[in-house]
């Protein structure tokens, strides 16, 4: 008897074929992003959407392609083309927060708030988005 392949149908299933054809545990790909690995299981099995920057964490930590996974193209493993255009990304980004200056104002003075006040400061942003 054959052995079963694998649903892909979410972003979820597909993030989970990822770690299983990489190598990366669970625990790991939570490590490399940031989060509990309660989130993780959220997003592996599709109880919650995988944010976007999170993504981006585990394609450059883990080289997880964010192609794969969102849009069900590619191949698991990330190619260059690919982390070079975010990479390519982030450059943009941060030359806008270098050419803003209440941009770059803003971004200095986060730089030195602790970890904790971060947290409340992301609390606050997201009720104020809602």
């Amino acid at each position: 008897m054959d052995k079963k392949e694998p649903k892909l149908d979410t972003p979820g299933d597909r993030l989970k074929s990822a770690f299983k054809l990489l190598g990366i545990s669970r625990e790991e790909g939570a490590n490399a992003i940031g989060t509990s690995l309660v989130s993780m299981n959220r997003y592996l099995s599709n109880q919650e959407p995988i944010p976007e920057f999170r993504m981006d964490l585990l394609l450059v930590k883990k080289g997880v392609s964010k192609n794969f996974v969102f849009n069900h193209s590619g191949e698991p493993k990330a190619s260059w083309e690919e982390r070079l255009a975010l990479l390519e990304k982030e450059n943009a980004r941060l030359d806008e927060v270098r050419h803003n200056m209440l941009l770059r104002e803003i971004v200095t003075d986060l730089t030195y708030l602790s970890e904790d006040d971060l947290k409340i400061l992301q609390a606050v942003i997201v009720k104020f988005r809602q």
